[in-house]
């Protein structure tokens, strides 16, 4: 790209628009080659209706006989107007929040598509304001970042997001405006995480127990997990289930942690470091049945949910052995060898070898009778006999 061209879209981009039809001005009047002059010509129209200069925009277009923009230009305005009346006539006649907030949305998404980008990021913004609870409140702020982004201001969009939350921090507006803070720096490595973990420690610390301090910890949670710290990612979700259990995004974060711990005491067996195995596991298992994902371990990916949560059960039992932790060993165990599951034979003989161990051996023969009963001529039964 012609290095004059490059400064126009530069200054374009940034959102300067009296810079850009300056500098594509300038290249008008100096370039010789057609295809640059029409480019500067396009920057100049669009930078008029960049600020809903349409008069400025047909201007540009009249100066430069360019009957084709012209003619864009008068039926984008015709179509723009009848569309924003009809919109805004709705927004003042609506009875129902919901249909005066869907109206004011589609209004700045109207301002949007005809090019009018500085009229449609404050029509957003009368949606956040104006409906902080509505979920048009959501996708309004999102807009608003998705601009500062594509136009490079990572910084810019974090600030929107955080004036968003001090504006309403109890408000679904701010529980979007927290997570396109942390989504926005998951999704693009330009994006500092580190720089955005430090925007929703803020929120946090200036908004406490509300839905915005919730996100921003949740948030930061994410981040730490995306870049491998999962045990700083584990301590932030428990501190925020412990303390926020009513909290509505709790439940999320419950979810997070029994798959973080899953994985991490699943790695740290299969490492044979039981004592860390045994601790992850031991955590897991008030929350096991929300293990969903696939496991870190030598069950096939297709394997069902309760398959992984009852060989987690039987790691966390065999872990508990091996750091020799008899009664936790024993009470994993305990949950395996209910009647009629895949796992009964192996947990009932997994509990002769615990009782014993732990010296009780009147549980220890009335379990081995048990897996005598269950499966006479099962592997496990001469074993546990021997145990004995």
């Amino acid at each position: 790209m012609d290095p004059r061209l490059r400064e126009v879209s530069e200054a374009f981009g940034a959102g300067d628009f009296e810079r850009a039809r300056e500098l594509a001005q300038a290249l008008l009047d100096l370039a010789d080659d057609p295809t640059l002059r029409s480019e500067a010509a396009s920057y100049l129209t669009q930078s008029h209706l960049a600020q809903a200069d349409f008069e400025g925009a047909r201007a540009a277009a009249q100066r430069l006989n360019d009957d084709e923009s012209l003619a864009r230009i008068t039926k984008m305005k015709a179509e723009y107007l009848a569309e924003v009346g009809r919109l805004q006539r709705i927004v003042a006649r609506a009875k129902d929040a919901a249909e005066a907030a869907q109206a004011q949305l589609l209004t700045a998404h109207a301002h949007r598509l005809a090019g009018l980008l500085n009229v449609a990021q404050e029509s957003y913004w009368k949606v956040c304001w104006r409906y902080p609870n509505r979920p048009e409140a959501g996708r309004a702020i999102r807009e608003i970042v998705n601009v500062h982004h594509v136009h490079g201001d990572a910084r810019g969009a974090r600030s929107v997001c955080k004036m968003a939350v001090d504006a309403a921090p109890d408000s679904d507006l701010a529980v979007r405006a927290c997570e396109a803070i942390y989504r926005l720096s998951l999704a693009h490595e330009q994006v500092p995480r580190q720089e955005a973990r430090e925007h929703l420690r803020r929120i946090a610390a200036q908004h406490p127990a509300t839905r915005g301090a919730d996100t921003a910890r949740f948030g930061i949670g994410e981040l730490y997990a995306a870049e491998g710290e999962y045990e700083v990612a584990e301590g932030v979700w428990a501190s925020l289930v412990a303390e926020r259990p009513q909290a509505r995004i709790a439940s999320e974060a419950r979810v997070e942690l029994a798959e973080l711990r899953h994985a991490l005491g699943m790695q740290a067996f299969s490492r044979h470091e039981y004592e860390k195995a045994a601790d992850w596991l031991a955590l897991l298992l008030p929350d096991i049945s929300l293990v969903q994902r696939a496991p870190r371990g030598p069950l096939p990916p297709e394997a069902e949910a309760s398959e992984r949560r009852a060989y987690a059960i039987f790691c966390l039992g065999e872990a508990c052995q091996k750091a020799d932790r008899w009664e936790e060993a024993a009470a994993a165990f305990e949950k395996l060898a209910t009647r009629g599951a895949p796992t009964e034979e192996v947990a009932l003989f997994e509990l002769v070898r615990c009782h014993s161990r732990l010296g009780d051996h009147a549980r220890a023969r009335a379990t081995c009778d048990r897996l005598s009963e269950r499966f006479p001529s099962g592997a496990y039964v001469r074993e546990a006999r021997g145990l004995l």
